[in-house]
């Protein structure tokens, strides 16, 4: 098994299982790397997390159209980012994690984490 890890502006062409990791917290990055640890396949992780003056909505966007997985934190996510809310919820391979109240966000993806645990298992049923 071989796990690479991807910034912008890069991108890795090959058959790896791909997950973006949009502004993950670092309990999300070891939780993942201890999963990760126990998997036989290929994975290419690519990691969003840049300061307000790299951001690149262009790399980010083409990379979530990409990857087989999304994981997107919300909570930490900075405002430079917020404005894409709706077109990263809208694809349907994005997980998101949130502990607002009320979110308006579930009319256009039902796919809602609630605790991290949950992040591991749907990785699993996907590359099984």
């Amino acid at each position: 098994m071989e796990i690479a890890v991807v910034t912008q502006p890069d991108q890795i062409y090959n058959d790896s299982f791909k997950i973006l990791l949009i502004y993950p917290n670092t309990q999300i990055k070891n939780l993942l790397n201890e999963y990760l640890k126990t998997l036989e396949k290929d994975v290419s992780i690519y990691l969003y997390e840049e300061q307000f003056d790299n951001h690149n909505p262009e790399w980010l966007m083409a990379t979530i159209n990409q990857s087989d997985f999304v994981y997107y934190d919300m909570d930490n996510t900075p405002p430079t980012v917020k404005f894409l809310d709706s077109y990263i919820l809208s694809k349907n391979k994005t997980y998101w994690l949130t502990q607002g109240e009320n979110m308006f966000y579930t009319f256009l993806s039902r796919k809602r984490l609630y605790n991290y645990d949950q992040l591991t298992d749907k990785i699993g049923g996907l590359i099984g």
